[in-house]
């Protein structure tokens, strides 16, 4: 009822532009993302339509020509994703999140996204982000099937799947 994620092949911890160049059967692949998949099992769970990108639109971005700065986008994903583990309200950011390179705070964020979330603010500090890594495996686990009923390999990478290209429309 937790967990179980696809974790451990070795393409899972390389570079997105290195996985970019395995082959399947001598065929290029293609890496299909779906990227709000928490925020999509609790919105459909409720029987709402998820936003088109959870993450996005948060923080705001001003001055975005230092290349250090780390990317907003992902900022807000390990928030959001920090604040679904946490089963009590956590009164600091997590650990090397980076938010004085936005200039907001931890509490600013957490409204945020609570108040971006709404319909699904409940789920916020309630522990459940091992139920839905269950959740996410099992519909990985139906992709992998549904490809090995017609001998297709495809390669789970946590959230998106690499599959030879000429199989892209079975993954949309």
């Amino acid at each position: 009822t937790e967990g179980g994620r696809f974790y451990g092949p070795w393409w899972q911890n390389i570079q997105s532009w290195l996985r970019a160049a395995i082959v399947i059967n001598e065929q290029p692949t293609i890496e299909c993302d779906y990227s709000n998949m928490h925020p999509t099992i609790l919105y459909v769970s409720k029987g709402l339509r998820p936003p088109s990108d959870s993450y996005g639109g948060i923080i705001k971005l001003e001055n975005t020509d230092n290349p250090l700065r780390p990317d907003g986008r992902s900022v807000v994903k390990r928030a959001f994703n920090a604040m679904l583990n946490a089963k009590a309200e956590l009164k600091r950011p997590p650990q090397g999140l980076g938010l004085s390179a936005f200039g907001i705070k931890w509490r600013d964020l957490s409204q945020r996204i609570i108040e971006k979330h709404a319909p699904i603010a409940d789920a916020f500090y309630t522990g459940q982000g091992l139920r839905l890594q269950h959740e996410d495996s099992l519909i990985a686990e139906q992709v992998m099937l549904h490809f090995a009923v017609d001998d297709i390999p495809v390669l789970p990478v946590h959230d998106s799947f690499i599959v030879a290209s000429q199989h892209r429309e079975q993954m949309v």
